[in-house]
C-alpha cells in the first residue's frame, strides 16, 4: 500500500540587493521541525513529522524559515533582506 508523504522540502537561499556571502560554509542541524542541509545557496530539509503534502509540511516549517531570515536581518545591524528563503518543491515517493 502506498503512503505519499512529503520526504524533503526545497528552498533557494540568497540575500537581498548590496549583500554578498564569500564562500559561506555547508551548514547542517536538525530540530523538532526536521534535519536542514544548507549548501551552494540550496536548502532542503527532511521534515521529522509525516506530511501528507507539501502544503502542510510548508506550513509548519515556514514560520521557522522567517523567523531564520528576520534573526539574521538582526545580527547584520537591522539590514533587510540579509537572508532571503524562496520555495522551490518537495518529494514525494
Amino acid at each position: 500500500m502506498r503512503d505519499p508523504h512529503v520526504q524533503a522540502m526545497h528552498y533557494e537561499v540568497g540575500s537581498g540587493e548590496g549583500i554578498s556571502y564569500r564562500n559561506p560554509e555547508s551548514v547542517s542541524f536538525s530540530n523538532h521541525l526536521g534535519t536542514f542541509e544548507l549548501g551552494d545557496g540550496k536548502l532542503q530539509i527532511a521534515p521529522t513529522e509525516h506530511f501528507p503534502d507539501e502544503d502542510e509540511a510548508r506550513r509548519a516549517v515556514e514560520p521557522f524559515l522567517r523567523a531564520w531570515e528576520i534573526e539574521a536581518d538582526l545580527i547584520f545591524k537591522h539590514r533587510n533582506d540579509s537572508l532571503q528563503v524562496r520555495s522551490g518543491g518537495s518529494d514525494r515517493p
